[in-house]
């Protein structure tokens, strides 16, 4: 019988998408083949404290409430990052399965700091990770690499509060209404908007500054929500096939429609003609790649009328709760959840 791997769960974190990481690594828990891993779970709080289970857990004895209940993170050691760091390496995870979004977790931090331990992790590099983070970088490789994205200017918060009326006529000026306004550095869809007209514009702004210092303003493109996930490693990297979302009429894609079940409709594999599907998962391993993406990713598009193919962001550490797009996709393509776990674990024993 061959020897369990030992895998650091790692969730939380103290980004505005700390709820969402926990539901994310509280699958993951449950996920895990019990047969095959060995399991430490680690919540890093809001405050950016890690607080580590006592000892490696069987997998076996993790049901859905068992792992919720692990995210209370109760009786669990604390410490600083510093130690934290430490402690791990002295636990000597073979993986350590990255479930954190946001900054800190998805924008190359956390992976810096486990690169220093010298430990396995999934996902993308500190680099990529960083890329992916940054719409506004993103898109701009992207453009470079003849790939559509969709118009858009950034606008710093130190800008905002002495230049808004000037910002705001620029905006009118060199843009039609509607409007996207998103962070340029968040994930979730939190802090973004639909801008119909100045005042929703900003308001919009406003808002989005709330959860970033940069902010993106973003044509709108009218046409069909796609989303497509890659998978594997050099030289076994898949795209699955593509997921099309379609929100409530008159809305997006916002933070409520990605998490509350059924508020979307979600249809895996979309319904879309051959070479449009095809077209898609090209376009997503180009993206995985052009950013040196390793493990897994997730790409958003938009289709437009004229099946133009308009590509929005890049997410580095997709979501991995129930709902999360990259679970259906994958089951789409005959791999259930358990399996998914397995593949982007191998994928970064062999990174």
């Amino acid at each position: 019988m061959s020897t369990k791997l030992n895998i650091a769960v790692i969730m939380g974190g103290p980004s505005i998408e700390h709820q969402v990481s926990l539901n994310s690594g509280a699958n993951i828990l449950t996920g895990l083949d019990p047969n095959r891993y060995n399991i430490l779970p680690i919540i890093i709080n809001r405050q950016g404290r890690w607080l580590f289970a006592p000892e490696y857990l069987n997998g076996e004895n993790i049901n859905d409430q068992m792992a919720q209940q692990t995210t209370q993170a109760l009786n669990f050691i604390s410490f600083s990052k510093p130690q934290a760091i430490t402690y791990l390496k002295e636990k000597q995870p073979n993986v350590v399965f990255l479930a954190l979004h946001g900054e800190y977790g998805e924008d190359g931090t956390i992976q810096r700091l486990i690169e220093t331990a010298r430990l396995n992790y999934t996902g993308s590099g500190s680099l990529a990770s960083a890329l992916g983070m940054d719409k506004p970088k993103s898109l701009i490789i992207f453009r470079q690499h003849n790939l559509l994205v969709p118009n858009f200017v950034v606008i710093e918060t130190e800008q905002w509060p002495d230049h808004k009326e000037k910002i705001l006529r620029r905006i009118s000026k060199n843009f039609k209404y509607p409007l996207i306004v998103k962070p340029a550095n968040r994930g979730s869809s939190l802090g973004v908007s639909l801008a119909n007209n100045l005042t929703t514009l900003y308001q919009g702004i406003n808002a989005a500054f709330d959860t970033s210092q940069h902010i993106l303003i973003q044509e709108y493109i009218n046409g069909r929500e796609l989303t497509c996930a890659v998978l594997g490693h050099e030289p076994q990297v898949i795209a699955l096939p593509p997921t099309e979302i379609i929100p409530p009429a008159g809305s997006f894609f916002h933070y409520q429609a990605k998490y509350e079940a059924g508020f979307s409709q979600e249809i895996t594999p979309a319904n879309l003609p051959t070479n449009l599907i095809e077209k898609t998962q090209e376009a997503a391993l180009r993206c995985h790649n052009i950013l040196g993406c390793h493990g897994l990713s997730r790409t958003d598009f938009i289709l437009d009328a004229k099946n133009r193919l308009y590509t929005l962001e890049l997410n580095t550490l997709p979501g991995m709760t129930k709902t999360s797009l990259l679970p259906q996709a994958a089951l789409a393509a005959g791999i259930n959840f358990s399996q998914l776990l397995d593949k982007i674990i191998s994928a970064a024993v062999k990174k």
